[in-house]
């Protein structure tokens, strides 16, 4: 209490006929903190259907659906303060966006399918229980302080992209399969499954056989690798089993030959199997066993939005062409047949349904030829 409001009390009670001043006191309570964030919206699943339908409750699981949903729109960035529950099947066909104080859980039984990309960044937070799996059709990202915790199963068509160590962190006991690349690593908090980091793979024809290779940069959990081949590009055929390191983290180099290999084109992929079972697939490889090589395409632009691609054809010269356009686990997701009109041509193929980010091959074919080019869809 300062001296003046001292003074004033003085004279109030030992001369009441003057006139005082009124003193306000104040006091500062220390340990005062910031105001506290508003509470969580809880949304919980009731129903199978699309992320932004009429399958939400903001009760329980067993509770009556509302007309409400965590988001309405395409990108779905989740609203901060917002916890998602998923205990039923939900698919998305837009990116999602997992950002400050928001969440997305899914439980035991539950299944989330992003087509598209799935983003966690600042203190956003994504978890997969046991007996829950998520699929991601494009990458999946985790930055800033954000956290992810897999003790079910993470599907990952593209890439992932983990900061682990600068803020963010992974944790859990469940798998995650990626079909594209790994770029960083998971915190020691995670026991379960990671694939290999693969750096490269290619099968080359040497004279009468087909040389497969393949580098890890490193493996955990690596039970082994089995070399699939196929005519078509859609169904495939063991022809040989190599065995993994099992856990390592040095760079290992691997060599398997196809001493009958098929006549014409012919596709080859690597299936990586870890202990528990759970598997993923490399990118393919296309072989031209005794055909003409000197043609060419070239996509444009590459990277490409997903809702169309254009096509520099060389080397084709007045013929019909078979375009067809593969993921890296060899499903067809368009075939187009072109008569293209002297030795260099364009072609701009639109697509019926947007492709989803990650990587595609395009192999176009004629009668005595072939040509194969890599696109990749953002």
């Amino acid at each position: 209490m300062n001296e003046f409001c001292i003074a004033t009390l003085m004279k109030k009670f030992l001369f009441p006929l003057l006139t005082v001043t009124v003193c306000l006191l104040t006091f500062v309570d220390a340990s005062a903190k910031a105001p506290v964030p508003p509470p969580a919206t809880n949304y919980y699943t009731v129903a199978n259907g699309a992320f932004i339908t009429n399958i939400w409750s903001t009760v329980s699981h067993v509770g009556g659906s509302c007309g409400c949903s965590p988001d309405g729109s395409c990108d779905i960035d989740i609203p901060s303060n917002t916890v998602i529950y998923i205990k039923h099947d939900v698919t998305t066909s837009c990116n999602v966006n997992i950002g400050n104080n928001a969440t997305i859980i899914i439980e035991s039984g539950g299944t989330f399918t992003v087509t598209g990309n799935a983003n966690i960044s600042g203190t956003g937070f994504f978890q997969v229980d046991a007996g829950g799996s998520a699929t991601v059709t494009g990458n999946f990202s985790v930055s800033g302080t954000g956290d992810a915790t897999i003790n079910g199963t993470l599907n990952v068509n593209g890439n992932v992209t983990l900061t682990s160590g600068a803020g963010s962190n992974i944790c859990g006991s469940g798998a995650i399969l990626v079909g594209g690349t790994i770029s960083g690593s998971a915190d020691p908090c995670f026991t379960g499954a990671l694939p290999i980091e693969l750096t490269a793979f290619n099968a080359i024809l040497n004279t009468n056989r087909v040389d497969v290779t393949w580098t890890t940069a490193s493996e955990i959990n690596n039970d082994y690798f089995t070399i699939e081949r196929s005519q078509e590009g859609l169904s495939w055929d063991n022809i040989a089993v190599v065995a993994g390191a099992g856990t390592s983290n040095q760079e290992l180099s691997y060599q398997k030959s196809d001493y009958s290999p098929l006549q014409g084109i012919s596709y080859y992929r690597l299936k990586q199997t870890d202990y528990d079972g759970n598997s993923s697939y490399s990118e393919i490889a296309v072989v031209n066993n005794n055909l003409a090589t000197d043609v060419a395409v070239t996509p444009f632009p590459n990277p490409a939005d997903g809702n169309s691609i254009g096509l520099e054809f060389t080397g084709f010269d007045n013929e019909d062409v078979v375009i067809v356009i593969r993921d890296i686990q060899g499903r067809e997701f368009c075939a187009y047949r072109y008569a293209v009109k002297g030795n260099a041509t364009q072609l701009t193929i639109p697509f019926q349904n947007k492709l989803a980010a990650g990587m595609y091959v395009v192999v176009v074919s004629s009668n005595d030829t072939f040509a194969t080019s890599k696109i990749t869809v953002k």
